[in-house]
């Protein structure tokens, strides 16, 4: 029998996930829950599965989130681990299970009180996922489209950050794993600093005073008060933090950073959180499509970034378009062999 839940109940006892996160016949490690008629209604109980027929109608009736409980949230991220590991499933759940994992622990990094152990814990799953990233997700254009399936929440501009500095940095540099998991840890912690700005600054950036913007411009530097508390993170990410907001010109803040006075690692962040911010902005007024994002930053303001930095930056983003071409292709082959029987 359905299990109903007023959607009130979803405040501190259910967390969303992206429908795109599952993929078929694999058994489930927790109750999975979806909104009908504004109340929270059982799906699947733990070890059911979903099949790949109830995924797409799903999909057919846009659902883009479901709901678990928060008590299972631990079960659900070794859930997301072996699907990111195993080779048996798909590459679109494995890169699915990797951008879903990364959310849940910038959340944890980010709402946590207790702030050193969460950091642990994340330099542990980034010495990791480094790794794994780099050998999973071949370019950031293969990231957006589940990111795009999992809608918006306060915590993935640090997610989508951390996992498009990755890939950036694998492209720089190939060789060099601790540069790959310095970028991710880069770019989940690259706005720490907003935990010192008011709530209603972060609330609603647009309507921000100059009083407040000059505030606003100053936690790249509140970034690094947190330094002693964590020990852990090495000198180069905090570096690179707090130049997060500088320009490749000189016309950045807060130092007026430029060239080579900003940080290899710095430069990686810039590209990364400026890009994201194009196309996540938390009005939903300005957000741009991927590709056109891109092109305003090569052609509108090109100086503001290093060309070796945001050349291949580009190139990953625009594999989009070959992403796309190949899923449409795949779903239509798939539709014609369904037709001919």
């Amino acid at each position: 029998m359905a299990k109903h839940v007023g959607s009130e109940g979803l405040d501190g006892r259910f967390f969303e996930v992206s429908l795109h996160t599952f993929a078929p016949n694999r058994p489930l490690p927790c109750d999975v829950y979806i909104i009908v008629a504004e109340k929270l209604t059982r799906l699947r109980v733990a070890g059911d599965t979903f099949s790949s027929e109830r995924l797409k109608s799903l999909h057919r009736h846009e659902v883009r989130q479901l709901y678990l409980p928060v008590e299972q949230k631990q079960a659900f991220k070794e859930f997301l681990w072996d699907l990111a590991t195993n080779v048996t499933v798909d590459r679109g759940h494995r890169v699915a299970a990797v951008t879903e994992a990364t959310l849940l622990q910038t959340e944890e990094l980010h709402s946590s009180r207790e702030l050193r152990p969460a950091v642990e814990q994340t330099i542990k799953m980034l010495e990791k996922f480094g790794p794994l990233c780099a050998s999973q997700v071949e370019s950031i254009g293969e990231l957006l489209a589940p990111i795009a399936q999992g809608g918006a929440t306060q915590y993935r501009h640090a997610a989508n950050t951390a996992l498009f500095a990755m890939i950036l940095a694998k492209k720089l540099y190939p060789d060099d794993s601790a540069k790959i998991w310095q970028a991710g840890m880069a770019g989940l912690l690259h706005d720490l600093g907003e935990r010192k700005l008011p709530e209603a600054m972060k609330r609603e950036p647009q309507n921000m005073t100059r009083e407040e913007w000059e505030n606003f411009k100053r936690h790249p530097q509140y970034s690094l008060e947190y330094r002693n508390e964590l020990p852990e993170v090495p000198a180069d990410v905090w570096k690179a933090i707090s130049e997060h907001h500088e320009f490749h010109d000189g016309s950045g803040f807060p130092r007026g950073l430029g060239g080579d006075e900003i940080s290899p690692l710095g430069r990686i962040l810039i590209v990364c959180d400026h890009f994201d911010t194009l196309t996540r902005d938390p009005s939903g007024k300005a957000a741009l499509p991927p590709l056109e994002a891109i092109m305003m930053m090569e052609t509108v303001h090109p100086d503001r970034f290093d060309p070796k930095v945001l050349g291949p930056f580009s190139a990953s983003v625009c594999c989009l378009r070959r992403h796309l071409a190949a899923s449409h292709e795949s779903q239509s082959k798939a539709e014609l062999e369904k037709a001919v029987g």
